[in-house]
């Protein structure tokens, strides 16, 4: 049996550091865009939806509770960031969708985590990268299938 790895020398353990150290380096940026982290996560989970998507959906993406998805959402469209509205599908349900405003701040945001990218991996060969994205996705895409798996069990 294999010992268990240390965060720090782990995949998941770098992971989340990346993450942290994205989302760090990344709030300056937020800021001026006048967004917060929440609504940031908020804002992409929307656009990547593209079409729009139910209060309901968003919440069980980004892992939050309903009262707390609905309360980021009427911040996000108290700011012009979004606009939510009645399902022509199913009365019941609101639907998210960006306005030109939101759909901005995300681009911005994501042109600026882009930028960021390339500084960083400029002194990292381009075949490094594309092995560390290609050993990502197939991690996310193994994590991913578990979790359907295990949501049909």
């Amino acid at each position: 049996m294999q010992e268990p790895l240390s965060l720090q020398k782990s995949l998941s353990g770098q992971a989340a550091l990346l993450t942290e150290l994205l989302s760090t380096a990344l709030e300056p940026h937020l800021q001026a865009s006048g967004l917060t982290p929440a609504i940031f996560d908020l804002l992409t989970a929307v656009h990547a939806s593209e079409a729009g998507a139910s209060q309901a959906s968003l919440a069980r993406r980004l892992r939050v509770s309903a009262p707390t998805l609905s309360e980021a959402a009427h911040t996000a469209e108290q700011r012009g960031f979004l606009v939510a509205s009645k399902s022509t599908s199913d009365r019941r349900l609101r639907v998210i969708k960006l306005t030109a405003v939101g759909k901005t701040a995300v681009e911005g945001a994501i042109k600026a985590l882009n930028q960021l990218e390339m500084q960083v991996v400029e002194e990292i060969g381009d075949r490094e990268v594309k092995a560390a994205v290609t050993v990502l996705k197939r991690v996310n895409q193994r994590i991913a299938a578990r979790l359907r798996s295990d949501l049909s069990e």
